[in-house]
């Protein structure tokens, strides 16, 4: 019986790898660009990312919020400086609602979100949202449609980034001053502002770019309209299945662990290919198996929730989260300008570094700002949510760690743990590996049976040979 589950195993594997490699290459090798999305963004750009000097530290958020909207251009989403990019992007506006869901800016560094810029920090695979919610979802491991939310790729909106006319302080002497929004025609440009100066290094539009590109590939297929995402998400469980047939085949009959994680045999080359796919196989197996888990809970969250107990959406939100974060009576003019709102949100959670800030719209009459520890690799852009009163500077509402479920928490962690981001730069690059790990294996499994077909062509012609000749010779 167990020879018999095995040769079945080894057929489904053997074919659904051949049928399916060069889809699941292109996902695990997009996934490993995108684990290093933001340090490709800065090398493909360097005159956008290189600051002239120090920060100055009379260019605040608020200050960066003047300079944009002296241009005639309406915020997104304002995003500071970090390790990997050093200098202050600031994303556009997107029509009527912003970044909250379906809008999104162009700022950040998730990897979530589908332009770039999408969805709240989403995964590596289409998700958009933080899976167990911390904003509303992006288009969708990895919304890249990138979409709204913040947190996404090269860039990505705080949720409810604002785009509609009006609403938000330019700063406390100014507020309520933003220009209207821009018309349908107006480029949506990434602004990249020198920390040093305030000088603007450059803007561009990202949606088109390598990175957003890439991301969109790895996310829906560049599908989007045509169940990408979905699609992408069964793939993810097809790799899944991958991982646990491969350990089955690849177990050692005879007990020899340590000589089947390293035996490479060189000559013939069939053995080699073979051993080379076992090897790479077995020890990528478990990055591969997490990968591939964490995407299906970034697409698929309301397959994980029961599981983990985690109650059905309450609030319409895709991920568990309310539509809407509370919002304070409508007054005017708003008193509380980006510096204020920073400065209201690290009094609340000290020991935190803020990723986005995103100005009150007329939709949405807060300040959204993201957070993350200041012990937490670049890359993760957002734990915690906060919402900001514009005229008090009181924090409405907070959605992060210290307020969530473990449960909740788990399925949160998701979107980060595909990335890698969660364990830093360890994590970052085993990722990578494993999408590179794709590659090799789908080269090396089609090497070995296009081999394995020549060699039996072979084998057969000398039969046929053998027998004509003994044929003659009668």
């Amino acid at each position: 019986m167990s020879a018999a589950i095995r040769h079945w195993l080894l057929l489904g594997h053997r074919w659904a790898g051949l049928l399916l490699g060069l889809v699941l290459l292109l996902i695990g090798v997009t996934g490993s660009i995108l684990s290093f999305q933001r340090e490709i963004e800065a090398a493909l750009n360097p005159a956008l990312f290189r600051a002239s000097g120090p920060a100055d530290p009379a260019i605040t958020a608020s200050a960066v919020q003047r300079i944009v909207e002296a241009r005639g251009r309406q915020v997104g989403t304002i995003r500071p400086p970090d390790e990997v990019w050093p200098v202050w992007v600031v994303s556009p506006a997107r029509g009527p609602g912003g970044g909250g869901p379906g809008g999104g800016g162009q700022g950040g560094g998730g990897q979530g979100g589908g332009n770039p810029g999408g969805g709240a920090p989403g995964g590596n695979v289409p998700g958009g949202g933080v899976p167990g919610g911390n904003a509303p979802g992006g288009n969708g491991p990895a919304g890249n449609g990138p979409g709204g939310g913040a947190g996404g790729g090269p860039g990505g909106g705080a949720p409810g980034a604002g785009s509609a006319p009006g609403g938000g302080p330019a700063s406390a002497a100014n507020a309520g001053a933003r220009p209207a929004a821009a018309g349908a025609g107006a480029p949506s440009l990434t602004l990249y502002i020198d920390p040093a100066t305030g000088a603007v290094l450059g803007e561009r539009d990202t949606r088109n770019g390598f990175i957003s590109i890439t991301r969109q590939l790895h996310e829906n297929l560049l599908l989007r309209e045509w169940s990408g995402r979905e699609i992408v998400g069964w793939l993810g469980v097809l790799t899944i299945l991958f991982c646990v047939t491969g350990i089955w085949v690849w177990w050692p009959r005879d007990g020899a662990f340590g000589r089947a994680l390293v035996q490479i045999r060189k000559r013939p080359s069939v053995v080699l290919n073979l051993d080379l796919h076992r090897v790479i196989g077995i020890w990528m197996a478990i990055v591969l198996l997490v990968v591939s888990v964490s995407g299906v809970a970034i697409i698929f969250p309301g397959w994980f929730r029961p599981l983990l107990g985690i109650s059905a959406p309450a609030g319409g939100g895709p991920f568990g989260q309310a539509t809407q974060p509370a919002q304070p009576p409508r007054r005017e003019p708003m008193r509380v300008d980006a510096d204020a709102a920073v400065a209201a949100a690290l009094a609340h959670l000290p020991g935190q570094v803020v990723t986005g800030i995103t100005p009150p719209t007329r939709q949405r009459q807060v300040w959204t700002l993201t957070l993350r520890p200041e012990s937490t690799d670049p890359e993760v852009r957002a734990r915690t949510f906060l919402t900001i009163d514009p005229w008090s500077g009181s924090v409405l509402e907070e959605r992060g760690p210290r307020t969530r479920s473990l449960a909740e928490e788990t399925l949160a962690l998701q979107r980060w743990l595909h990335g890698g981001a969660v364990l830093g730069m360890p994590g970052r690059l085993l990722v990578f590996l494993s999408g590179l790990a794709m590659l090799v294996l789908f080269v090396t499994g089609l090497a070995a049976w296009l081999l394995r077909r020549r060699n039996r062509r072979r084998t057969r012609r000398r039969a046929e040979q053998a027998v004509a000749l003994s044929g003659k010779t009668a």
